[in-house]
């Protein structure tokens, strides 16, 4: 800013004065054309970005472990996530993965990008069960706990089961199904020892036992 010196022992009459406001005015517009000054559209972004702080903090703070407190490091960072049903969808908005709260406790179910069902992960009654589906939506292949223990089954495009295995009291189990569903060749173990059934479609055959 230029300052404006008035000269000892020079009269300072009434056309000193008019040169000397002329010259505050000159140097005012000045500064008004050379200072940033905030607009009203520059106001209004600083409050934008004032509310958005804001509102990330109280997600931040919805963000929060077991224990009630707050585990994160910055906004919207956070080491649990807490809600009873969450969906992640593909690019079209359909979804690929839902993980949900039920009566058993969780599950995890996954689709395909058509948004047909391809898998299936969830507590059970005994523990944890999985389903595995074909492009069709036909169950193919799952795992479960039965009350025996672990049970394993392969399934026929139309859902019909073909072969099983699964432990019972005395150890493993195994069952192959024909295409009519009959059971035509099983093994097991029994009593330390070991036998496998044959069969016909009739339920005519034989079982092979050690001596």
């Amino acid at each position: 800013m230029e300052s404006v010196q008035i000269e000892q022992g020079v009269d300072s009459g009434p056309v000193a004065t008019i040169a000397v406001e002329a010259r505050l005015g000159l140097l005012e517009s000045k500064m008004a054309e050379n200072t940033k000054i905030l607009q009203p559209q520059q106001a209004l972004d600083i409050a934008v970005e004032a509310r958005i702080d804001a509102l990330e903090n109280k997600m931040t703070q919805l963000h929060v472990n077991p224990d009630g407190k707050n585990s994160s490091s910055g906004p919207l960072q956070a080491d649990a996530v807490m809600t009873k049903e969450l969906r992640i969808v593909n690019a079209a908005g359909k979804p690929v993965l839902t993980l949900i709260a039920n009566e058993f406790g969780g599950s995890m179910s996954i689709y395909n990008n058509g948004g047909g069902l391809a898998a299936v992960l969830g507590a059970a009654t005994r523990g944890g069960d999985l389903a595995i589906y074909n492009k069709d939506g036909k169950n193919v292949a799952s795992i479960s706990v039965e009350k025996s223990g672990g049970y394993l089954s392969a399934k026929n495009n139309d859902g019909e089961t073909a072969g099983a295995f699964y432990s019972g009291k005395n150890g493993g189990w195994m069952s192959i199904m024909n295409k009519s569903g009959s059971e035509v060749v099983q093994a097991f173990s029994d009593d330390g020892e070991g036998y496998i059934g044959v069969w016909n479609q009739d339920g005519k055959g034989r079982t092979l036992k050690p001596r």
